[in-house]
């Protein structure tokens, strides 16, 4: 969060994209005290990124915000819904969104927010507060252990791809487009029982999470309209490709991670 160490870092940029942030909603909810983190991490930390934007004299910021926006509007999730905040994450991040349009229309800094659907694929968190239902189920194959599927698995979510997302981001920078708010989704979702499937027969059931949101979709008519996007990963396909890689541990053994990490986080390689 220290702005000094943010301005530094944008010497020689021309373009930012702000995905830094306390991610996802588990580790908000722990206790008054991490909810406070939170906030400070994803509202301060936003602060910091387009002050220093302003100074650094950035041509455009891009916001990874987020579907968490929704909670339990009705769906399709349209940009227009007003916010329904279940989280202090997901009030952090709308904290943020609020940020970039103030500095978009008042300080000179150009910036567009995306709201990030489920987004999964390859080295995806598997364990811990930062895991997402597709990570796990992954983890718990390549354990040879029952996928655990929470209350009946009819709980639905939009999943876009990590490669998605990354053509987006790099669409919305390129695009003349400025101080908008444009979901980033398929406008397809899946159940938890479906994706379960996709990876193994082996599958438990088990109490439900109090307070879990039953579904998300995006309605993707501005994305296609103003960015002139669609997503084009087959969820199906992808996802059945990474639970592969997740339980052969495969993904190092690829020729060109491999090479990309042992140049840049060699620490990162498992042991030889």
């Amino acid at each position: 969060m220290n702005i000094t160490d943010v301005y530094n870092a944008m010497e020689g940029v021309e373009y930012v994209y702000h995905l830094a942030a306390m991610s996802k909603v588990l580790p908000s909810l722990k206790s008054p005290k991490m909810a406070k983190f939170c906030t400070e991490v994803n509202a301060l930390g936003t602060w910091n990124v387009l002050e220093s934007a302003r100074r650094r004299k950035i041509k455009k910021v891009i916001y990874a915000a987020s579907s968490t926006y929704y909670g339990r509007n009705a769906l399709p999730n349209t940009e227009t819904d007003a916010p329904d905040f279940l989280t202090p994450y997901a009030a952090s991040k709308y904290e943020g969104e609020i940020q970039m349009r103030t500095f978009n229309d008042l300080f000179g800094v150009p910036t567009v927010s995306l709201r990030f659907f489920m987004v999964y694929g390859p080295r995806q968190p598997s364990t811990g507060a930062y895991a997402i239902v597709t990570g796990v189920f992954a983890k718990q194959a390549g354990l040879g252990e029952p996928l655990t599927i929470e209350g009946k698995g009819d709980h639905s979510r939009d999943f876009i791809h990590v490669k998605d997302i990354t053509e987006g981001l790099i669409i919305a920078q390129q695009s003349s487009v400025t101080g908008e708010v444009i979901n980033l989704g398929t406008g397809i979702d899946y159940s938890v029982k479906q994706v379960a499937d996709l990876v193994s027969p082996k599958q438990v059931h088990v109490a439900e999470r109090k307070n879990d949101l039953k579904a998300t979709l995006a309605d993707t008519c501005k994305m296609k309209k103003v960015l002139g996007y669609q997503p084009n990963k087959d969820f199906i396909s992808e996802m059945s490709q990474v639970a592969k890689e997740t339980m052969a541990g495969s993904i190092f053994a690829q020729s060109w991670v491999d090479k990309e990490v042992t140049i840049s986080v060699p620490w990162l390689l498992p042991a030889r």
